[in-house]
């Protein structure tokens, strides 16, 4: 089967009973289902490509896939709107040696509910069998690829850079979409992924309103983008970042115009700056060895980060003014060492003061608690202003604060404001030390 080609027609069969109103004034005009959604692997190389009108005419471009690894499983989407009774998918598999494989399936919704799922697959195929798939090291579930969804107001291109941004990406991109109606959906193997590798998201506004989310699951987890998005793994990487202008997805200029709002988890929000006619570049560092820092501080805080030891420069990833906020951030694996510390600035402007902090590290949970073995704080939490006088433990859920700024589970067990007991309208410092872990 030396440099076979398969080229292999997919008729959207029963696409033409599809009567759905697809006005701009409906609203809810599709709904997640009824986008058609296409998995396919090709041993070696793929492309899919969708012909609207039939094989007769134009595909359009650029192609919905492009893969040269057998392994890695790709998905794409297309509109329900986009297909008629004559519209193909043509799927072209290219075998550069050894044995060669085609396999493929596409989801269609209907408005009843109703699932189709259309098969393709060349049986008979010798890579196909169990024997070669069970012996693969390789092999994947569909939940072991990092799946990515994503629009943008107005073209949107994806890349994943294995190794860093600072190194060369994987292949072409993952995505390239110019109409922000259009919900894009990718996926990467799991195996491809480590702590360093970053996706880049590159979306550019043509004039009107710019808009961009986006969804990342990663094993089983989804991460979106949201407000502050530095409670997240995406960053801004190109484009101001102040102001930052945050809707949820379903509301704002865009409504429900790119799905149902199912078709994002809850809590999921368009994001872009007070700017037109220019481009966003927002980049989403893999959730591996990555440490997530929860705190709270009653009554104002600055939370600085140490990325080469407290003799080097600092950051400030936080910034707050309501101790009734609980306040989030996503610290990716690459900006750990043994040297980064997380200073806590903590002040109280009268009445009662407290602190209370969480850092999930490596799947490893510290927080703030009384230390068994006496002291102040349990490493790798320490006090690094504090004038020697009697401390006050609550834990949290009780005491004067409750369960403002939310219930228990926010915060793990064994989790307590610290504060001095009789001491008012003063500041104290806490810090994390990463080398003390």
């Amino acid at each position: 089967m030396d440099s076979t080609i398969i080229m292999i027609c997919c008729a959207l069969v029963g696409v033409g009973a599809m009567d759905i109103d697809i006005s701009e004034s409906n609203p809810g005009r599709r709904l997640l289902q009824q986008d058609i959604q296409i998995r396919t692997n090709c041993d070696n190389v793929a492309t899919v490509q969708f012909f609207p009108n039939g094989l007769g005419g134009q595909p359009n471009n650029p192609p919905l896939i492009e893969e040269g690894k057998w392994e890695m499983s790709r998905i794409a989407s297309i509109p329900m709107e986009d297909a008629t009774k004559d519209s193909v998918i043509l799927f072209t598999c290219e075998d550069k040696g050894g044995v060669g494989g085609f396999i493929a399936s596409i989801l269609m919704g209907a408005m009843d509910s109703t699932i189709i799922m259309i098969c393709c697959a060349l049986f008979g195929v010798g890579a196909m069998d169990n024997s070669a798939i069970e012996d693969n090291p390789g092999r994947r579930l569909l939940w072991q690829n990092i799946e990515i969804r994503t629009n943008c107001d107005d073209a949107a291109t994806v890349e994943f850079f294995p190794k860093g941004l600072d190194q060369e990406k994987e292949g072409p991109p993952l995505i390239i979409e110019g109409d922000w109606r259009k919900s894009r959906i990718a996926s990467i193997p799991m195996e491809d992924a480590t702590k360093d590798s970053v996706i880049l998201f590159t979306c550019e506004d043509k004039g009107g309103v710019g808009g961009f989310i986006a969804n990342v699951e990663f094993n089983g987890q989804n991460y979106f983008t949201t407000d502050p998005l530095e409670s997240t793994p995406f960053r801004i990487v190109q484009g101001v970042d102040e102001p930052l202008l945050f809707t949820p997805y379903g509301q704002g200029a865009w409504s429900t115009h790119s799905g149902s709002t199912s078709m994002y988890p809850s809590g999921a929000k368009w994001v872009w700056n007070d700017d037109t006619h220019n481009t966003m570049r927002f980049s989403f560092a893999m959730p591996i060895d990555h440490a997530y820092i929860k705190t709270n501080c009653d009554n104002l805080m600055t939370v600085l980060l140490f990325s080469n030891g407290l003799g080097g420069g600092s950051e400030t990833i936080i910034q707050s003014v309501a101790w009734e906020w609980q306040h989030k951030y996503f610290l990716p694996a690459n900006e750990i060492t043994t040297n980064t510390v997380i200073e806590f600035r903590c002040r109280d402007i009268g009445y009662v003061g407290g602190f209370i902090a969480e850092v999930e590290y490596k799947g490893a949970v510290y927080v703030t608690d009384r230390p068994s073995n006496g002291g102040t704080l349990a490493a790798p939490f320490s006090i690094a202003l504090y004038n020697g006088q009697a401390l006050a433990y609550t834990s949290y859920g009780s005491g004067a604060w409750g369960t403002v700024p939310g219930p228990t589970s926010i915060y793990s067990p064994g989790a307590d404001w610290v504060w001095y007991a009789k001491q008012v309208n003063n500041e104290m410092i806490f810090r994390f030390d990463f080398s003390q872990i």
